[in-house]
């Protein structure tokens, strides 16, 4: 799973202080994934640029999964808040 988020984001620190706290989201996310952070603080960072580009991401927070094969699955970019149970789902149903 790829999040993609800013420090400036108020959206993106309730994640932190609520969803990613969550016993079963910091258990899947051990158990059967490879987590990244994309900071899209810096709009001067190139590279942070051309993979958000890349990707098709246009805004934060987005979670975007990438498959066991590096495909990413970008027809199912999530954007906004996820509480810890639509996030667990989302997750769960994906997790191999």
């Amino acid at each position: 799973m790829c999040l993609f988020h800013s420090k400036y984001c108020k959206v993106c620190k309730k994640l932190d202080e609520t969803t990613f706290k969550d016993p079963k989201i910091i258990e899947i996310l051990n158990n059967k994934y490879i987590a990244l952070v994309v900071d899209l603080s810096d709009k001067s960072n190139k590279d942070t640029l051309a993979i958000k580009e890349k990707y098709g991401v246009f805004g934060y927070p987005a979670f975007l999964l990438i498959e066991s094969d590096g495909t990413p699955q970008t027809d199912s970019i999530h954007y906004g808040y996820e509480g810890a149970k639509e996030l667990f789902d989302v997750l769960d149903l994906n997790a191999e």
